[in-house]
């Protein structure tokens, strides 16, 4: 059964990530998880939320992905590409 992020939560995600980026972008990729655990305790703190370091990047790269489909619809840039509906899964 998926995560179901309360929208508090997914702020708190996106605030810290947001906060962290200069880490990800210094750190051997071997660190990141480091990082990630440091969002998770972030998360957990600030909302009561329990999400582990992987479910925070498994939500993050959904937030860009989604986030970058969006871009690529409204900039009818789709051709050559799987785009997705942003409120359903069948490819458009």
């Amino acid at each position: 059964m998926p995560l179901v992020w309360p929208p508090a939560a997914t702020l708190t995600l996106i605030r810290q990530r947001r906060i962290e980026q200069p880490n990800f972008e210094w750190a051997a990729n071997h660190d990141h998880a480091n990082i990630w655990m440091r969002i998770a305790l972030q998360i957990l703190t600030t909302d009561n939320f329990f999400a582990t370091p992987r479910q925070c990047q498994v939500k993050w790269q959904a937030l860009r992905s989604g986030y970058d489909n969006i871009n690529h619809i409204e900039a009818n840039r789709t051709q050559g590409r799987n785009v997705r509906a942003p409120n359903r899964n069948a490819i458009i």
